[in-house]
């Protein structure tokens, strides 16, 4: 079953969420539809903000919309495990596995790392993503849960205080490290690459780049403009020789702005 269905609280309707919902889809079961808010597939619009609406006996007031973004196959998937490398309070690390998305989407968030984080912990907490990783990638992931933190992180990251170390195949040959530094419309990069390996019947080479500037999608965007496009990277350079893009964030360095120690994750 799959529908998209946005709809509107009238003095006619019942003011519980649940109870409303099942009133206008009673096709679904009560525990199907608790299911699909507890995952993340309900939104609840007042006063023109929109939240995820997740708990059943939640408050409706007259004039509330509803938006339900309803996928049985996709909400009956499993997600995967992300680790959970160190809890700083203000900031958390995670190893996230290859295919598990960040984010959320409109048919539910219940696959994501930022809600695996959500129900680890607690306490509700802000979440701020330092950095991009690609959904399918795997890699470590810094997640900042205070808007001071944040700010702090951010001004790191634009000092270039933290170093990452990325594990990349790319299509081609490259026999040689080299300093990297480029910056033009489209992307910018400081750091090294470093060869590991090259294997000739898949003519194509292993990297290890360190970073201070640039993320994952500049990485693709360089080595696609040199001719050597990323392996499975078909987002940029349309690669599908591999069943994933072949980018993993394998270290990360920094001195932590609040504490001042300095902080080493690896992610094998």
């Amino acid at each position: 079953m799959h529908f998209e269905v946005e709809l509107e609280v009238t003095e006619l309707d019942s003011l519980n969420a649940l109870e409303f919902l099942w009133g206008h889809f009673d096709q679904l079961s009560k525990s199907k539809i608790k299911d699909a808010m507890n995952k993340g597939a309900v939104f609840l619009e007042r006063k023109g903000e929109k939240r995820c609406l997740r708990k059943a006996q939640t408050d409706l007031k007259i004039g509330d919309k509803i938006e339900v973004y309803y996928d049985e196959e996709y909400l009956s998937l499993k997600p995967q495990q992300a680790e959970l490398l160190t809890d700083q309070i203000q900031y958390s690390i995670w190893m996230k596995p290859a295919g598990m998305p960040i984010e959320g989407e409109l048919f539910g968030d219940h696959l994501s790392l930022l809600r695996l984080a959500d129900q680890t912990f607690d306490a509700e907490r802000d979440a701020y993503l330092m950095y991009e990783l690609a959904d399918d990638s795997k890699g470590i992931l810094l997640i900042v849960h205070h808007r001071r933190a944040a700010a702090a992180f951010t001004e790191l990251l634009e000092q270039q205080g933290v170093r990452y170390k990325y594990r990349v195949e790319v299509s081609g040959q490259i026999e040689d490290a080299e300093d990297l530094a480029v910056s033009n419309e489209d992307y910018s990069l400081e750091g090294r690459i470093e060869p590991v390996k090259y294997v000739e019947h898949v003519n194509s080479t292993t990297l290890d780049i360190f970073l201070t500037k640039g993320d994952a999608k500049d990485i693709c965007c360089h080595f696609l403009e040199i001719g050597h496009p990323v392996m499975g990277d078909e987002y940029i350079s349309g690669n599908t020789d591999r069943d994933r893009m072949q980018v993993d964030l394998v270290e990360l360095d920094f001195k932590c702005p609040i504490s001042g120690d300095l902080m080493h994750y690896r992610a094998y």
